[in-house]
């Protein structure tokens, strides 16, 4: 009896030793691929921030003066949008991408701005005939 169970007692320590070296393994496969899926994960949450980040730069108004437009502000402070908002002597804040610049209006309302030239109407030099004259003029 004794044999038997000293026999039965290796037996059962030698599974319990298999058992726990299969759980060890598993448990390293699976904390190899935990690793692996964090990595993936920081890599792809800073590619998305980076895009994000592009995003709002674009979006922002320096990428906007940086194309060659320019930000008016009065006196105060205030985003001046539309010619008629200025009247004359107001002072004006003008930014652009590479700093600001003082400024005084000398009309309002749009008084100063040159109108658009209008394009010069073609008339032909000579009468063309028409498609549907027989060719005598009536």
């Amino acid at each position: 009896l004794g044999r038997r169970l000293v026999a039965a007692l290796t037996r059962t320590l030698d599974e319990g030793r298999a058992a726990q070296a299969r759980s060890q393994t598993r448990l390293d496969e699976l904390a190899a691929r935990l690793g692996a899926a964090a990595r993936r994960g920081v890599t792809d949450r800073a590619r998305a921030l980076g895009s994000f980040a592009k995003l709002l730069e674009s979006l922002g108004h320096q990428g906007t003066l940086a194309r060659g437009f320019a930000l008016v502000r009065d006196e105060a402070g205030q985003v001046v949008r539309a010619a008629k908002a200025v009247a004359a002597g107001d002072t004006l804040s003008i930014q652009f991408a590479d700093g600001d610049v003082a400024a005084r209006a000398e009309g309002g309302a749009g008084a100063g701005r040159v109108a658009p030239k209008k394009a010069a109407s073609r008339k032909p030099a000579t009468k063309q005939a028409s498609l549907f004259d027989d060719g005598e003029a009536g």
